[in-house]
């Protein structure tokens, strides 16, 4: 009950720092003087209970909060959350000595108006240049910058999302796997050394290594043995910045990644949650059991329990990619009237593509276009494929045009009465080239 209305609290979190238009919003901002739009803080000393329990859980809240860019003037390019996926990006530098807090998210746009791709390589790894270019550029007469949800494809406050993130970042998991790794990601695990703080051990050696101090991060993954598992089942996606992340961020990202893996076609959070599950188990075996698990029977584990979790979600419905609005069939616009149909898909390793066509009313074909985004989910590639071919429209001067999408949630963000103002720059950047066509 704790975790739902905490889930709640944040829910009113959002609307503090989103609908900043709203009475109610206003009221409290300026009765307890809120002037940033997400501050670090809202803790006061005199308050109402219902500003005391949003302002005891918001910095967990902050962390589930991410920048949606704008005009780009108000966002910290290093230290602020505006790649969602990553966090501030300050960790994710190639050579720190080239950090500085200068740099703004404009020092990285080129003369077209797109990112700088060899400037971004310059700072920071290929795989988080990758992230940063599926992410639309601010633009001069986009809106500020604003604040939008990490962790929904819309970036829109979910309360199932909220609660999720609370109870252990994965929703429906097998309860005593979600509570050892919410315990892991605390730092709870009653490891080696943690037992040898405690004294209720004389050494804090690993005991499947006997090499290194039995940490929460060692045995979990920075143990030799349980290293080179990790490195044989890395999909590439995650391969760079894997053995560098701290605990916390580690737990985060494998366990917030829903691509599937390319060779057993199976949930990476799942996968990593019941590997990470079985790497302490392993411990455990050899600890109170003496016996250990071969690498070759723990990996057969994790793939069955994932295996069987992953049936039962695709069973309950559970999609991983877009729903679709209906099969792609081209639809002949009218006389005198252009047809763009377009599509988005991403492949297992998160890589986005789009592509689409203009045609005209007999069918025949005039331009086309096939593009890389970068890291990129199916919502956001299917708009990227509207953006690229409503661009391209108006380059050749196509004024009636008829747009043919087959992802429904693409379809209605796009044709929302609120798209101008919607929270995703990409929708605001469709609304305004609709309107000039």
């Amino acid at each position: 009950m704790y975790a739902v209305n905490q889930a709640f609290m944040q829910k009113f979190g959002y609307f503090l720092v989103t609908d900043t238009d709203a009475l109610w919003v206003r009221l409290l901002r300026e009765k307890y003087r809120v002037t940033d739009v997400c501050p670090a803080t809202i803790t006061r000393a005199t308050c109402t209970p219902l500003w005391r329990a949003i302002s005891t859980g918001w910095s967990e809240f902050l962390t589930n909060i991410a920048w949606s860019i704008g005009n780009g003037r108000s966002i910290d390019l290093l230290n602020d959350t505006w790649v969602s996926s990553l966090g501030p990006l300050r960790d994710y530098s190639n050579d720190p000595l080239l950090l500085s807090d200068d740099l703004s998210l404009q020092d990285f746009i080129a003369e077209n108006g797109t990112w700088d791709y060899n400037a971004l390589c310059d700072l920071f790894h290929v795989s988080v240049v990758d992230r940063i270019i599926s992410i639309k550029c601010p633009e001069q007469c986009d809106v500020d910058d604003r604040c939008m949800w990490r962790w929904t494809t819309s970036h829109t406050f979910e309360l199932r999302s909220a609660y999720s993130r609370l109870v252990g970042l994965l929703w429906s998991l097998k309860q005593a796997i979600w509570f050892f790794l919410w315990l892991a990601y605390k730092r709870k695990l009653l490891t080696n050394a943690e037992r040898c703080r405690c004294h209720l051990s004389i050494s804090a050696t690993c005991v499947v290594c006997n090499v290194s101090d039995e940490t929460v991060t060692h045995v979990l993954r920075d143990c030799c043995v349980t290293r080179q598992l990790w490195q044989q089942l890395l999909p590439p996606a995650l391969a760079q910045h894997f053995f560098s992340m701290n605990l916390q961020a580690w737990l985060s990202c494998n366990l917030m990644s829903t691509f599937l893996h390319p060779v057993w076609n199976l949930s990476w959070n799942l996968l990593s949650a019941s590997l990470i599950w079985q790497f302490w188990k392993r411990r455990n075996d050899i600890i109170f059991g003496n016996m250990a698990q071969t690498d070759e029977a723990l990996i057969r584990r994790s793939l069955a329990w994932a295996d069987r979790y992953y049936a039962c979600a695709r069973a309950g419905k559970k999609l991983l990619s877009s729903p679709r609005a209906t099969s792609p069939v081209w639809i002949p616009p009218n006389p005198g009237w252009f047809c763009l149909s377009v599509d988005g898909g991403v492949s297992l390793a998160g890589m986005g593509r789009i592509g689409g066509a203009i045609r005209n009313s007999e069918g025949d074909w005039i331009v086309g276009f096939v593009i890389s985004i970068g890291f990129s989910n199916c919502l956001h590639a299917e708009l990227w494929a509207v953006f690229e071919g409503l661009k391209l429209a108006w380059e050749f001067g196509f004024e009636r045009l008829l747009i043919q999408s087959d992802s429904r949630q693409a379809v209605d963000l796009v044709n929302s009465v609120s798209a101008d103002s919607s929270v995703l720059s990409l929708i605001r950047a469709i609304a305004r080239l609709r309107q000039k066509c």
